[in-house]
C-alpha cells in the first residue's frame, strides 16, 4: 500500500523513532530560527526578492541526519521555473529572483543528508487556497502580508515594501525601521523657507506625505536638502500641490538619498486658501 505525501509528513516521526529521524526533525524544526546573511535583500517594485548573498542555516548539526557540510547555502533562483502549490501557480525566476503574491510564502527545502549546495529546484510557492501539509525540511524565506501593507517578511527578521532593500551587513536592527519627522506650519506663505531637521546619519526618504486643515487649502512645497544650509541644496521632493484634508498627498520624491550631516528643508511656492495649516511627514530609513 502507497502513502500519500499528507501521510508521510504528519506520521514519519511518529510510526519511526530511530534517533537519526529524531535528530533530523529537530535539527530540521530549529533551522527556520537560524536562516542568516542575505548580502542586499531586494524587493522591486513587482514584487520580486532577491539576495545579493547566500543565506545560510550553520551551526544547526552535520551529518547524515541534517547536512554534511555542516551548514547550508540559500540562494534565491534567478533563473527557472519555481513550482507552486498549496494553489499557488508556478512561476519564472528572473534575474529580480521571484515574485511573490498577497499571502503567498517562498520556502526551501532542505537537501537532508546532502552537501551544503542551494538547489534551485528545492524552492517552492505556498498559498493557502488549497489543501497543503509542510513538512519539516521546508524552511520559510520570505512571505507576503496582505494586511501590512503589501510588507514583504524576509527570514522572520527583515520587513520590506516593494521597492526597499537592507543590507544585512550593516543592518543594526532586525527590521527595515523606519522614522518619521512631521513640521506643521499655521498660515504658510509663499515666502516661507524653513528648516525641518538636521541628520547626523545617512538616511534614505521613503515618502513624504502633507495634508491640510483650513478651508480650501492648495499649498505648493518642495523640500531640498544639503550639508550647507547656504545653498541652494538639492531637491529632495519635487513640487508637490498638497489640497487634502484626509488621507493626504503624497509627494514624487527626486534625490532622497541624504548625507550624513545634512540640513531638511521646506521651501513654499504659492499658499491659498483659508485658515490654513499644513503638516508635512517625512519617513526614512537610516542606511
Amino acid at each position: 500500500m502507497g502513502t500519500s505525501d499528507t501521510d508521510f509528513a504528519s506520521k514519519k516521526y511518529v510510526d519511526d523513532n530511530s534517533d537519526s529521524d529524531h535528530s533530523t526533525l529537530v535539527a530540521s524544526l530549529r533551522a527556520n530560527a537560524n536562516i542568516s546573511g542575505g548580502g542586499v535583500i531586494t524587493v522591486n517594485g513587482s514584487g520580486f526578492i532577491k539576495n545579493s548573498q547566500r543565506f545560510i542555516v550553520i551551526s544547526n548539526g552535520r551529518g547524515t541526519h541534517f547536512s554534511n557540510s555542516g551548514y547550508f547555502n540559500i540562494d534565491i533562483p534567478t533563473s527557472g521555473t519555481i513550482t507552486g502549490v498549496g494553489g499557488a501557480f508556478n512561476r519564472s525566476a528572473t534575474a529580480n529572483g521571484v515574485q511573490l503574491g498577497s499571502w503567498e510564502a517562498l520556502y526551501y527545502i532542505l537537501p537532508i543528508g546532502s552537501a551544503r549546495t542551494s538547489l534551485a529546484a528545492n524552492f517552492r510557492v505556498a498559498a493557502y487556497t488549497a489543501n497543503l501539509v509542510i513538512p519539516e525540511e521546508w524552511v520559510l524565506i520570505a512571505m507576503k502580508n496582505g494586511d501590512t501593507g503589501g510588507k514583504y517578511h524576509i527570514i522572520d527578521k527583515y520587513i520590506l515594501a516593494a521597492g526597499e532593500s537592507i543590507n544585512t551587513a550593516a543592518a543594526a536592527n532586525t527590521s527595515v525601521k523606519k522614522h518619521t519627522k512631521t513640521i506643521t506650519i499655521e498660515s504658510p506663505t509663499s515666502s516661507d523657507d524653513i528648516t525641518i531637521f538636521r541628520t547626523d546619519d545617512a538616511i534614505t526618504v521613503k515618502e513624504v506625505i502633507a495634508v491640510s486643515t483650513g478651508s480650501s487649502p492648495n499649498t505648493r512645497f518642495r523640500l531640498r536638502h544639503s550639508t550647507n544650509r547656504a545653498v541652494t541644496g538639492n531637491v529632495l521632493s519635487t513640487n508637490l500641490a498638497t489640497t487634502s484634508t484626509t488621507v493626504g498627498n503624497r509627494a514624487t520624491l527626486s534625490d532622497a538619498t541624504i548625507p550624513a550631516n545634512s540640513w531638511v528643508w521646506i521651501e513654499m511656492i504659492a499658499a491659498r486658501g483659508t485658515n490654513v495649516t499644513l503638516s508635512v511627514n517625512i519617513r526614512y530609513v537610516i542606511d
